[in-house]
């Protein structure tokens, strides 16, 4: 392979690459907060202060409820239930 050739190659490849991280991003753009939400299930997260564990996780939740529970909104409020 000479160098113009490589050249070509590696501008296909950024070409390539770039599409595919514009598309991947198109696609899973409203995923995103439904998947930084699972966040709460990281054993690394939980704070160790007890007061803040009662309250531990209520945005994430309710981000989940509302994905999850859409159809049925009543069903998700029982997770969201603080004790």
């Amino acid at each position: 392979m000479n160098p113009r050739e490589a050249k070509e190659l590696e501008n296909l490849f950024a070409s390539y690459i770039a599409a595919l991280i514009e598309n991947i991003n198109r696609r899973f753009c409203e995923s995103s907060p439904v998947l930084e939400a699972f966040n709460i299930f990281d054993p690394m997260m939980v704070p160790d202060q007890r007061e803040e564990i009662r309250y531990y996780g209520q945005t994430q939740m309710q981000v989940l409820a509302e994905h999850y529970f859409r159809d049925k909104p009543e069903e998700g409020d029982r997770y969201l239930k603080v004790p």
